[in-house]
């Protein structure tokens, strides 16, 4: 039986980088890929890890009243651009179905609205914790 080359241009990748060479006893070893390394799956963690920690530590708030953090990774005033950008769209998407200021389900809605503010304001005001049910 014989034996059939291949042509070496079958394995090469389209950008012309060989992932093999041809040894002296012309047998085809194959290069090891860059994840095969220890060295360099350790500098990738490594590197990966830090800018996580950067990233998560850099960007901690706490919230005042309950004393617990959560990452915040858009400031306050890009968030706010954001959410009035997408209210605008919002109301020239639903132009057609949005009631006057003067209706009495606007105004009874306002009043609610004005209500639960209030009583929010209330309760941040005084210095009490937060008793979570459990």
């Amino acid at each position: 039986m014989t034996r059939v080359k291949r042509s070496p241009a079958r394995l090469r990748p389209i950008e012309g980088r060989r992932f093999f060479y041809v040894g002296r006893d012309q047998v085809q070893h194959f290069r090891r890929r860059r994840f095969e390394s220890p060295r360099t799956v350790v500098l990738a963690v490594a590197v990966g890890g830090a800018a996580t920690a950067t990233v998560y530590y850099g960007n901690v708030e706490a919230v005042p009243y309950t004393k617990h953090t959560h990452v915040v990774l858009l400031s306050p005033r890009l968030e706010r651009q954001l959410g009035e950008s997408q209210f605008e769209q919002l109301k020239a998407g639903l132009k057609d179905q949005l009631l006057p200021p003067t209706h009495p389900d606007s105004v009874r809605v306002r009043l609610i609205a004005r209500q639960v503010v209030n009583a929010l304001q209330r309760g941040l005001a005084t210095d009490e914790p937060v008793v979570r049910g459990g």
